[in-house]
């Protein structure tokens, strides 16, 4: 009888082990990663600034009084359209124009004369005839035919007309660099009036938005007057 009692004892725990182990196999997953050090950015908050890609403080070239203001704050505007104008200088070109023009006439006139030889051919002429009349003249006086005061007059005479001959070479050459000097020198007194002139019409070295005129009609500006401001209104940059 308690033989039978321990098999059934034994069957019993037998029973609850093979439970246990049924039990604890159902275990849960786990998955691991390799830690590393860092930020994340997903959830930052940033600041910053808009701003037009470019802006530019328009200035005059010269000094002068503004006469016309064409532009207005907020316009948008194209690179080389006028915002604002000083002094007109119209008569100072004229006057330069004139100069030009008259020294431009002189220099004509001299390189016409210097190409005819206008004042070397009758020097030229007047040495050929001493020249050759100084040449009968020493083959006379070397055969006794003409006495010593001709002789020496006819070398005078050709030496007088050698000097001027050359007097008149460089009268002309000087006469001709005279005027072309004359003639670089109002030309240059005319670019200067007309770059005056240009000067005048304060213009945008670029294309976009005026968004401040500092200047008003009949105010005096200099190149160091900011006369406005213009953005490039093309994009955006933070």
């Amino acid at each position: 009888m308690i033989k039978g009692i321990k098999g059934c004892a034994g069957a019993v725990l037998a029973a609850v082990l093979l439970a246990g182990c049924a039990g604890g196999s159902a275990q849960t997953e786990v998955t691991t990663a390799v830690a590393k050090s860092g930020r994340d950015l997903s959830s930052m908050v940033w600041q910053g600034t808009v701003e037009a890609l470019s802006t530019v403080d328009v200035m005059a070239n010269g000094s002068g009084k503004v006469v016309e203001i064409p532009a207005a704050e907020g316009q948008h505007i194209s690179a080389g359209d006028v915002i604002f104008r000083v002094d007109n200088t119209d008569a100072a070109l004229a006057q330069a124009q004139a100069g030009y023009d008259a020294a431009l006439a002189a220099f004509t006139s001299a390189q016409k004369a210097s190409e005819q030889n206008t004042s070397v051919a009758p020097a030229r002429i007047e040495y050929t005839d001493a020249k050759n009349n100084f040449a009968r003249m020493q083959e006379l006086f070397n055969a006794n035919a003409v006495s010593q005061v001709d002789y020496e007059n006819a070398k005078s005479r050709m030496d007088t007309a050698a000097a001027k001959l050359q007097a008149a070479i460089n009268g002309q050459e000087s006469n001709l660099d005279a005027a072309s000097a004359q003639r670089d020198s109002a030309k240059a007194a005319l670019d200067i009036a007309r770059k005056k002139l240009d000067d005048c019409a304060v213009t945008s070295p670029i294309t976009g938005m005026i968004t401040k005129i500092n200047v008003e009609t009949g105010q005096t500006v200099s190149p160091q007057t900011v006369g406005a401001t213009v953005i490039d209104d093309s994009g955006e940059k933070v």
